[in-house]
């Protein structure tokens, strides 16, 4: 598959994110998952989405396995810092 369509889906879930159409948008995400299992964008953006839902579980799933592919990514590690201190 053409790596061009990655980017194709992470915008249009960034897109579906702004409108409010949260599950659409884990769509597109889980798509470029799959697709590139190393997409930490996608990864960090899943976990925003099911944070958002309330699945805090999934949530830091997502974003640990974000972390594990960018230790650079200080929003990352806020974020799974932040549901770790507050929900576990």
């Amino acid at each position: 598959m053409d790596p061009d369509y990655v980017i194709a889906h992470y915008n249009l879930g960034l897109i579906l994110v702004k409108e409010g159409l949260l599950g659409e948008a884990a769509e597109h995400f889980r798509i470029c998952v799959v697709i590139n299992p190393t997409n930490a964008g996608a990864l960090k953006k899943l976990g925003g989405i099911y944070k958002e839902e309330g699945d805090i579980w999934t949530a830091v799933e997502m974003y640990q396995l974000a972390y594990e592919i960018d230790k650079t990514d200080c929003d990352t590690q806020l974020e799974l810092g932040e549901l770790r201190l507050h929900f576990i």
